[in-house]
């Protein structure tokens, strides 16, 4: 049934005599468009269900617009978090849970020895149909995630549903993106949608959409040098696979999506076109993601440990400041879906400065990318299809693959991930510890940090501005082109990022360095040499700054080195 926005009664014509709706009909989708406007307002307003509530406006103009098939291309996945009473009528969010919790507590709880994680099936602890919204209450980038051959990603959202063996994400995150990724983005700004006809009403709601989310950009997250983006992921816990992958950048006016579900694509392409290849590959590069999502799996058991720091916080939604007209608007839904406050269950843990698990690492539980098949939507929602078991399954069918991935199986390796701490810290250290040495006579004081972007030309030093003596950070870098376990040590009066895009830049390695890990510290070179004289037993080259051993062994002779000379919080 098409929405009832888009239908007349009566009208004087003959074939729109054939579309009278019946009253219980015009019943029915107005209370469930009530509900629908109730929950846009309803939310706590937090990353993550502000998420989903995007998606939901979104999902639900354009299949008011456009018809099903003006869907995009994250409705494959995210159609898992809504329910609708029939086919064309609005889309509802199954009931929502709301946690905040800090993610830097919740990587410390899995990465601790005595941790009691050990079962995957604490994701069928989840109650089904329920939505869990977990927002992080750290800083955006606060800590940052990264793997050995992937780029690095905070964490500030994700939603979670469980729907029989399957578990589904939306996460929101902060991307540390590379000048290759920048560069691609800027590339593509102003460039004209390419949609298909029945998506051109895409094309004349462009400039509404400008004038809402602004011009095509590339959108920053506020006091940060980190993208908002997203990454929507299905998993079959019962097979340990994933049954779907999508990954989005918010463009400003739009959304860069990039999926390995085929029936995004509406058959208009095969399983072996090289332009669908191409996107599967580009989403492997994004292991970070995918290996945080499995890490998020983990979150029931981390609520259940806490369950006795749970507090209880009421927030006010938009509900109670609606003017007038728009509350008649909605009169008609339940009060459970017109909440004037949410209750969130906080878990609030007050942390030492001193008391961080960045340099950390940790392997995440183990689940395999499905290269056996994808799933295909079938034309009819209601129509019952098969799973990969031959089980029936609503509106979609399973489809084994013969060429997907047939150069490229799934990796067996496991993942290690690595644990960052955002550099801003210790740049505000190096700072202070400037600014006091600055008001001392004859002090020879380097020049101030420079900015991140853009990377200024390498300069020389020499002297005492060599020898970092008025702060300076020892650092730990690695290359993903390199040997595994394979580390850089060094220090720099400059700011640690600059210095691994110099790396980058005059070296012949196929990939950039990355800054792993960045202490301040009062004298740089003398801090260093403390540092590889530690490392001796480790290092690969006599000439050359590498070292080759676990990353949470070397970080651990590295701070253990240089504390003499480490420049504690003020």
């Amino acid at each position: 049934m098409p929405p009832l926005a888009g239908l007349q009664s009566g009208s004087g014509s003959k074939a729109a005599e054939q579309f009278v709706i019946p009253p219980e009909i015009r019943k029915l989708y107005e209370g469930e468009l009530a509900i629908f406007k109730a929950q846009q307002e309803a939310g706590a307003g937090l990353v993550a269900d502000e998420a989903l509530r995007e998606f939901q406006r979104d999902y639900q103009n354009r299949e008011t617009q456009m018809g099903p098939q003006g869907l995009p291309t994250s409705y494959q996945l995210c159609r898992d978090f809504f329910v609708r009473a029939r086919p064309g009528q609005p889309y509802r969010l199954f009931p929502e849970k709301d946690f905040i919790v800090s993610f830097e507590d919740f990587l410390e709880f899995i990465t601790d020895a005595n941790s009691p994680v050990s079962s995957l099936a604490l994701g069928y602890t989840l109650t089904e149909g329920f939505i869990y919204n977990v927002n992080s209450s750290d800083a955006p980038g606060a800590l940052l995630l990264t793997t050995q051959d992937g780029p690095s990603f905070g964490f500030r959202a994700a939603s979670m549903i469980r729907r029989g063996n399957e578990l589904t994400m939306l996460l929101s995150l902060a991307e540390q993106p590379d000048l290759q990724v920048m560069a691609a983005l800027e590339s593509e700004l102003g460039q004209e949608l390419d949609v298909r006809p029945e998506k051109q009403a895409l094309l004349e709601n462009q400039k509404l959409r400008r004038e809402k989310y602004g011009d095509n950009r590339v959108v920053a997250i506020e006091g940060a040098d980190l993208l908002p983006s997203l990454a929507a992921v299905r998993f079959d816990l019962k097979n340990r696979v994933f049954a779907g992958r999508c990954f989005l950048r918010d463009m400003g006016d739009r959304w860069n999506t990039e999926t390995d579900v085929l029936a995004s694509f509406s058959g208009e392409i095969a399983e072996d076109h090289p332009g669908f290849q191409n996107m599967v590959g580009r989403l492997d590069t994004y292991s970070t993601v995918w290996e945080m999502a499995k890490t998020l799996t983990l979150l029931p058991a981390y609520l259940d440990a806490k369950v006795m720091l749970i507090k209880t916080e009421k927030r006010e939604t938009r509900i109670a400041k609606l003017p007038l007209s728009k509350r008649r608007e909605i009169e008609r839904a339940p009060m459970s879906h017109r909440k004037q406050f949410r209750n969130i269950s906080a878990i609030r843990v007050i942390r030492s400065k001193s008391d961080t698990v960045s340099g950390r690492t940790f392997s995440p539980p183990q689940f395999q990318i499905a290269v056996d098949g994808f799933w295909r939507a079938l034309k009819d929602p209601d129509q019952t299809g098969k799973d990969a078991e031959g089980l029936p399954v609503t509106g979609r069918t399973w489809v084994r693959a013969h060429v997907r991935h047939k150069d490229r199986p799934a990796p067996s390796e496991i993942k290690t991930i690595y644990v960052k701490a955002s550099l801003s810290d210790a740049r505000r250290r190096i700072e202070e510890y400037r600014r006091r040495m600055a008001k001392q006579p004859d002090a020879i004081v380097p020049e101030p940090l420079d900015v991140v972007y853009p990377a200024p030309t390498a300069t020389s030093m020499s002297g005492q501005s060599r020898s970092g003596m008025h702060g300076a950070y020892v650092y730990i870098m690695r290359c993903q082109a390199h040997l595994e376990h394979l580390y850089k040590v060094g220090f720099t009066d400059r700011d640690p990022e600059i210095r691994a895009r110099e790396l980058s830049s005059t070296t012949a390695t196929p990939s950039p360095f990355e800054v792993v890990r960045a202490w301040p510290v009062t004298e740089g070179l003398a801090a260093e040499r403390a540092a590889h004289a530690a490392l001796s037993a480790v290092r690969h080259s006599a000439t050359r700054e590498f070292f080759q051993t676990a990353f949470s062994d070397l970080q651990l002779v590295v701070e253990t080195a240089i504390r003499p000379w480490l420049l504690q919080a003020p």
